[in-house]
């Protein structure tokens, strides 16, 4: 049997408008209307703008819901996208979940503003000879006129998703591709994004199922063998992520959280924390590990072509979240005589390595905080080491400069001591926290002042003001 369906996302909108110096503005290559396979996509905006291009009872459907639909505060939904496909076939009288709905709510669920927001959607299944169905929440309603569906969250807490001619547009014309060359890979990966979006809809509500349903979508977009389960997994991300040994140990340590809650175990809260410091949730790093498979399994069957670079960027990324902050930490202080001004002055490699491990840490994880005091004092030996050399650099070009200079140096020496005494003494509170900005930026700026005397680019290629900046604020990020 065949019918028309109308599928509307309540809770979704095309992003069609960016950021320019604090002013919204039209995005030129954003997509507001597209089409993928039998379906076509489109915001209520534009539905409204081209009544021409629909038929009338598509219209008179969709304008019907649009009255009835409403947040969770009462407010009619303004915004939202609709789903239009025809010929879409059935045994009985349910609305099945199509494949566009699929792909389109992945495309939400990986665009969105955070990973607890619930895609859901309003359908309307109805035939071109006679009547119609209508499915609230997905419960079927026997020919109702009227109809009302409650967004679960206020209309500002919406998924965007951004379709750009070069992004997104890739990845559906790459499905789209694969359905026409090898539509039973094609159907396996739907059924992995099926599962991927029932673990980000569930884990508002149920954490320890959305752990089971997406290491499944992971399963089932990896094809991974029936038996030995858990080396199988690993093995294969290990393997997709260039054979990094801390992203295989991730991969077995959340299989082993996955078996756990299958057979009964009592889980607690903190075990959905990866690694032994419980650093980071292992929901958020397996949703960030199935966008990226997705693209790299569409490459490697040939209908996408993924940047090496990209590739390059994500395995550095993905490895940096599941090493925790505090391994991370432990392994600078062990290696702190390597970093010191001595050392960045005869290797400068060096001094790149320390801004660039420092800058590794994560914001969101918090492990490393008993540490964090040990890296300052560091940085501020670095400092303090660096600003003596300045100043015995000064004084050999002290007859050169103007009368007075001297004592405007050792002013600035003072006022720079000074701040670094008070972000070093400053504690990690809510109130605390919005100081550190406004002492780095005087820290900066009084170094700076300084710079353009005591700093000789030709010998040296980087500046105190520049590593103080990049180091003090990766370290309050997480202090």
């Amino acid at each position: 049997m065949k019918f028309d369906l109308i599928t509307i996302f309540p809770g979704v909108t095309l992003e069609t408008m960016k950021y320019r110096l604090g002013k919204e503005v039209k995005d030129p290559d954003a997509m507001v209307c597209f089409d993928f396979l039998n379906a076509k996509v489109v915001t209520y905006k534009y539905f409204k703008k081209n009544p021409k291009l629909f038929n009338e009872k598509v219209k008179k459907f969709v304008n019907e819901a649009h009255d009835q639909i409403i947040d969770s505060a009462g407010n009619k939904i303004s915004d939202y996208t609709i789903l239009i496909e025809e010929d879409v076939e059935t045994e009985n009288l349910s609305a099945p979940d199509t494949d566009a709905q699929h792909v389109l709510t992945y495309l939400g669920y990986i665009r969105h503003i955070d990973y607890w927001v619930s895609v859901d959607h309003v359908k309307i299944m109805f035939f071109r000879s006679f009547g119609r169905h209508i499915f609230l929440n997905n419960q079927r309603e026997h020919l109702r006129q009227k109809y009302l569906y409650m967004l679960p969250i206020e209309q500002h807490g919406k998924a965007s998703i951004l379709v750009r001619k070069k992004q997104e547009r890739i990845l559906l014309n790459a499905l789209a591709m694969l359905q026409a060359v090898n539509n039973d890979l094609y159907k396996r990966l739907i059924t992995a994004l099926a599962l991927f979006n029932e673990s980000c809809y569930i884990h508002p509500f149920n954490a320890n199922s959305s752990i089971v349903l997406i290491v499944s979508a992971l399963e089932a977009l990896l094809s991974t063998p029936r038996y030995g389960k858990k080396e199988g997994f690993s093995y294969a991300l290990k393997l997709m992520f260039g054979f990094r040994k801390s992203i295989e140990e991730w991969a077995r340590e959340l299989y082993e959280l996955r078996s756990q809650i299958v057979h009964g175990d009592v889980t607690p809260g903190e075990k959905l924390l990866a690694s032994q410091d419980r650093h980071y949730p292992h929901f958020k790093i397996a949703r960030d590990v199935f966008e990226h498979c997705l693209l790299f399994v569409l490459d490697d069957i040939g209908v996408l072509l993924v940047n090496q670079n990209y590739r390059r960027e994500t395995i550095k990324k993905l490895q940096n979240i599941v090493i925790s902050n505090k391994e991370k930490v432990r392994a600078l202080l062990d290696e702190k005589k390597r970093f010191s001004y001595k050392s960045f002055k005869a290797k400068p490699e060096f001094y790149r390595e320390f801004l660039v491990r420092i800058e590794a840490l994560t914001s969101t994880d918090y492990s490393a905080r008993n540490q964090m005091r040990s890296l300052l004092n560091i940085v501020f030996k670095i400092a303090m080491d660096w600003m003596e050399a300045d100043r015995k650099t000064l004084s050999k070009k002290m007859a050169k400069l103007p009368p007075g200079y001297a004592d405007f140096v050792n002013g600035q020496y003072d006022k720079i001591n000074k701040l670094f005494d008070e972000i070093r003494t400053i504690k990690k509170s809510t109130k605390d926290s919005f100081k550190i900005h406004d002492k780095i930026q005087a820290l900066e700026e009084e170094v700076n002042r300084l710079e353009p005397v005591i700093h000789d680019k030709k010998t040296f290629n980087f500046t105190l003001a520049e590593f103080l900046d990049r180091s003090l604020r990766a370290i309050w990020g997480i202090y």
